[in-house]
């Protein structure tokens, strides 16, 4: 099964059942900015829309908490 998003191969999987046996194949995509993005996996078609992204903690976003936590501990004792 080749999982297409945009037309671009996202991610291929193999998979082998018998007779009369049913299976579910499931992908897991990040979708790296807000759209609409086209889906096609073996010729079933759909869409999905990205509304906004939800921002993670990257090192530099914790790196800044900290400096900015510091900064703060530091002007509360000196107007102490």
């Amino acid at each position: 099964m080749v999982l297409t998003i945009n037309g671009v191969v996202e991610d291929e999987k193999t998979v082998t059942i018998g007779p009369d046996e049913t299976t579910s194949v499931s992908f897991e995509v990040t979708a790296g900015e807000a759209g609409e993005y086209s889906v096609d996996v073996n010729g079933m078609t759909g869409s999905f829309s990205v509304k906004g992204i939800i921002p993670g903690f990257p090192v530099e976003s914790i790196i800044i908490s900290i400096v900015l936590a510091v900064i703060v501990l530091w002007l509360i004792r000196r107007q102490r």
